[in-house]
């Protein structure tokens, strides 16, 4: 039991009064004592350099992610005798969280004797890492009632965590939280702030980020660069361009993030001058011969219609890799011109660089779907398949459906999506846009059942799209439709 539970149920029983305050604390710091003489004792015996040689072992594993390994690793810590030894647990909980093995995180960190501020933190941040969301806020609930006060690393641990717009109840309340159990103002500490305003983009909410910001007393280019992010990730490209002047008028130096965030605004916009006065600045800084930079700026000028300087930037990059040329190829194939992508496709494997599967689904969706060529976009599944070993995710399967669609081979795809392992409401929903396109309405009237099943009543895109698909064959068969349970009647 800790001394903050003990000294609770103590109140309880009246026994706190007489004890007094001044004792509590005496015990916690006997206690303390206690516990750090007992782990002195142990590395006096085992000897500093073995567990140096332990937590050499420890964050190698964490930087593999293996978790066989990590296992076996853990397996001779508790062997040599020091499992309870807090730095060597540290280590252990956080190598656990780096491969993927939140179970191993929680055994190492129930072995920590009285855990501190920096061990509750690693095991929060091994449940974010790994999506265990609800049990990273349970354990910054369980840190609370062991008296251990979470510090600013916490709080950003947590913070990075919440990044879907469904979480935004969850950051308010955090953010609350910590406005009022931190001695300094929030509106003072940069490193929080920021992350706040991170939190905020993340989870959509434009106008808590922004008056998270602009209450900042000091803002570096960290923070700068959050708030244009969260523009620029919610459609906001106009704000962000006003705020990259606001920055620049207020003397702060732009750095490559930012630059990213600009560019990826200036795309969304389509505003090619803008981006060209962002290009410029990029070049004057020497910037744009760099993989990240060299990317956005070949998505701006692809996105403007402008290849020709797309395929010269392209060119600067110094390291080119698969990410440089699906953002080329993808380019290309938003414009329309197929066969050129299809061209740099072969291209890409000329120069010995392996695709992916997001090259290979840009070329099947954007290629061979929107052009037709059905033959085209088989073979390119196939060669994922069989030659680069791609394993085909639902996007994939949902594309494939799109192109047998979309070329009014309706029975193959049907055929294809019950032979797929397990259903997919938007593949069904794929399949009955390319029913309306077709007026197969039995077909139709199956997808959108099929879609039905998976979704609640509040997505009423299946029935809206079978409606018009009975109105457009015969406004009459309608009442078919509507009696068939298939479209609401009100």
């Amino acid at each position: 039991m800790s001394i903050r539970a003990w000294r609770a149920k103590s109140l309880q029983h009246g026994s706190a009064a007489s004890l007094g305050e001044a004792a509590l604390l005496e015990i916690q710091r006997l206690a303390a004592i206690h516990r750090e003489g007992r782990q002195q004792q142990d590395r006096n015996l085992h000897g500093e350099q073995e567990i140096k040689d332990h937590a050499n072992r420890i964050r190698q594993c964490g930087r593999a992610g293996d978790l066989a390994e990590a296992e076996r690793v853990h397996a001779a810590v508790l062997r040599s005798g020091l499992g309870g030894d807090r730095f060597l647990s540290n280590l252990l909980v956080e190598m656990y969280g780096r491969c993927g093995g939140v179970e191993g995180s929680r055994t190492a960190f129930d072995a920590i004797e009285s855990p501190n501020v920096y061990s509750w933190t690693l095991l929060i941040a091994a449940y974010a890492r790994n999506g265990h969301h609800r049990e990273a806020m349970e354990a910054l609930r369980r840190m609370d009632l062991d008296g251990v006060e979470a510090d600013a690393f916490t709080y950003s641990t947590i913070f990075n965590m919440i990044s879907r717009k469904e979480m935004l109840p969850q950051a308010r309340w955090l953010h609350e939280r910590v406005s009022t159990s931190l001695e300094l103002g929030l509106n003072r500490d940069i490193f929080l702030g920021t992350a706040i305003v991170n939190m905020y983009g993340k989870c959509g909410s434009i106008h808590d980020a922004e008056e998270m910001f602009f209450r900042m007393e000091h803002r570096d280019v960290v923070a700068w660069n959050a708030m244009l992010s969260a523009y620029a990730h919610n459609g906001y490209e106009l704000e962000a361009a006003k705020l990259f002047q606001e920055m620049e008028h207020e003397g702060v130096k732009a750095d490559r993030v930012v630059f990213v965030s600009l560019l990826e605004a200036c795309s969304k916009l389509g505003d090619l001058e803008q981006g060209k006065v962002v290009h410029g600045r990029v070049t004057e800084l020497g910037f744009e011969a760099e993989d990240v930079l060299g990317h956005a700026l070949v998505n701006l000028y692809g996105k403007c219609g402008a290849l020709e300087e797309a395929r010269s930037l392209f060119g600067k990059i110094v390291s080119k890799n698969v990410v440089s040329w699906n953002v080329l190829i993808t380019a290309y194939l938003q414009n329309g011109l197929v066969e050129d992508a299809l061209k740099l496709f072969t291209e890409m494997a000329l120069d010995g660089t392996r695709p992916d599967d997001v090259t290979f689904n840009n070329l099947v969706n954007f290629g061979c779907s929107h052009a037709g060529l059905v033959g085209q976009g088989m073979h390119y599944f196939a060669c994922m398949v069989e030659d680069h070993g791609v394993t085909p995710t639902a996007d994939h399967m949902n594309c494939l459906v799109d192109l047998l669609g979309r070329a009014g081979w309706l029975r193959e795809a049907e055929d294809l999506i019950r032979k797929m392992p397990a259903g997919d409401p938007l593949t069904w929903k794929v399949l009955l846009g390319a029913c309306r396109l077709h007026g197969d309405l039995e077909r139709g009237t199956n997808a959108a059942r099929k879609a039905s099943n998976f979704f609640d009543h509040c997505d009423s895109s299946p029935y809206v799209l079978l409606s018009n698909m009975y109105l457009e064959k015969d406004p009459q068969s309608l009442t078919n439709c509507e009696s068939s349970g298939l479209v609401p009647t009100s």
